[in-house]
């Protein structure tokens, strides 16, 4: 079932999501594999963390079911920041 939420998708996307599929097979235990379908990737911004809003946010999302499973603060340099977002754009064109 994984490999076809990675792979059945649009031409145009396909190469990036064979790519994330590589990536996430690397990087989770087999045991997860199978529940990645109900997993989200959830980004907070720096200004969420500047105004003191994490703790809210986080309790919003437990409210609505939606589970920290792996919460990992950063501090992202500039060029971190730059690839993040590249990344990101690529995926929605």
């Amino acid at each position: 079932m994984v490999n076809e939420y990675f792979v059945d998708r649009d031409p145009a996307e396909k190469p990036v999501f064979e790519k994330l599929l590589t990536e996430t097979k690397h990087s989770l235990p087999d045991k997860l594999l199978e529940f990645l379908p109900h997993f989200s990737f959830v980004m907070l911004k720096p200004d969420a963390y500047l105004r003191g809003l994490v703790p809210d946010i986080l309790e919003f999302l437990v409210q609505n079911r939606v589970y920290p499973m792996k919460f990992t603060p950063m501090v992202l340099e500039t060029n971190h920041i730059d690839n993040l977002y590249a990344r990101f754009a690529q995926i929605w064109r």
